[in-house]
């Protein structure tokens, strides 16, 4: 509601955005917004927490302003500030579904609000895991962390799909993009959700991102990660003639390497 000023003054009973509105006599009007970041509650109310769900990489909701707010996940905690208008967002990892996530707020006290309980929502499958991905290698291994799914790679163009399966798990997805070009490759998966999706030597640093797809064409929110360096990046040779007593090439970690 209406805060009333008397003697240009105006008393404020909590943090937040406080709009000022001024008119004078020839009825001009002047909004201020004055924020206010210190005043803390003596009890501190949990937060509310909007849906989260499995694709989801942000938890957000409302609370008291300019506490911390935190978030745990097994043994993991995020935290964030509470912005002044009470809204918060806090990055978190994409989770797996049916998963409980713990939500509360912090003063600068290390006082603490009971925690609000988030059950992760299921909206598609859950985002894989990667275990290995190294350029002295040639493939990536990683969980689906999922059941009754299948798996695909995008690196740079291309988009590696299982050969034993064919291209249509990923053609008729709904992240399908045609002008990723297709590679049929060998993936071979366990009953544990154990992965191996075997592609070409990589340079150290070549970012890809791993999803998986469920029998109704949804797709999970990607796992993104780099080929680790476990060598020397692999050298690269020039085409060479019969008549040529000389080999050419390129040295990617140039004097680094022998």
């Amino acid at each position: 509601g209406a805060i009333g000023i008397e003697n240009n003054t105006f008393v404020a009973d909590k943090s937040g955005v406080y709009s000022v509105y001024v008119e004078d006599g020839a009825g001009n009007v002047s909004i201020e917004k004055i924020a206010v970041t210190n005043i803390y509650p003596e009890i501190l109310v949990k937060p509310t927490v909007d849906k989260f769900d499995n694709n989801d990489t942000k938890v957000t909701g409302k609370a008291e302003p300019n506490l911390n707010i935190c978030v745990t996940s097994g043994d993991n905690i995020y935290q964030e500030k509470v912005g002044v208008d009470g809204s918060f967002s806090v990055k978190i990892p994409a989770q797996k579904a049916k998963k409980k996530l713990y939500v509360f707020v912090e003063d600068n006290n290390g006082n603490q609000s009971k925690r609000t309980t988030v059950v992760v929502k299921r909206v598609g499958p859950n985002c894989p895991v990667v275990t290995s991905a190294k350029n002295n290698d040639t493939k990536i291994t990683g969980n689906l962390n999922d059941t009754n799914v299948n798996v695909y790679a995008v690196m740079g163009d291309n988009v590696y799909v299982s050969k034993s399966l064919g291209s249509s798990y990923y053609t008729k997805c709904k992240k399908y993009d045609k002008d990723l070009v297709i590679k049929k490759t060998n993936i071979t998966v366990r009953d544990n959700g154990a992965y191996t999706i075997t592609i070409p030597n990589q340079y150290a640093g070549t970012e890809f991102k791993i999803f998986t797809v469920d029998k109704l064409g949804r797709v999970s929110h990607a796992r993104t990660k780099q080929i680790s360096k476990a060598a020397p990046n692999r050298v690269t040779l020039y085409q060479a003639t019969n008549i040529e007593r000389y080999l050419y090439g390129y040295v990617p970690d140039g004097s680094k390497a022998a």
